[in-house]
């Protein structure tokens, strides 16, 4: 899957940015989202392209996921069992609708 556009979720956490960093060094083309326009810059240095989308923005998600052949998944830390499973059921819908070939879900 050389040179494939990935979208990672939480490209700017612990395990995203890793994730991110490790992709960007084998050749891909990474878009890392982030809720918050403040974490801009440190995509920017990693290399990436920063992506703004809540987790609750269908639209946001979709847009996000646009022209991605993959989609790395790590939801932050929640202990509302609810809310996460509902935001991972916006997530693979988006990439349903963008026709992913691969998603990965990190635990």
């Amino acid at each position: 899957m050389q040179n494939k556009q990935v979208l990672v979720y939480g490209g700017t956490g612990a395990q995203g940015s890793a994730i991110t960093q490790a992709l960007i060094s084998n050749g891909h083309i990474v878009k890392a989202q982030t809720r918050s326009t403040s974490n801009a810059k440190k995509i920017i240095a990693m290399g990436a392209v920063p992506v703004y989308a809540d987790y609750e923005n269908l639209k946001a998600l979709d847009d996000a996921t646009k022209d991605c052949s993959a989609v790395v998944l790590t939801l932050p830390l929640a202990f509302d069992i609810d809310a996460a499973m509902h935001w991972a059921d916006n997530i693979i819908k988006a990439a349903q609708s963008a026709a992913v070939k691969l998603l990965c879900f990190q635990c």
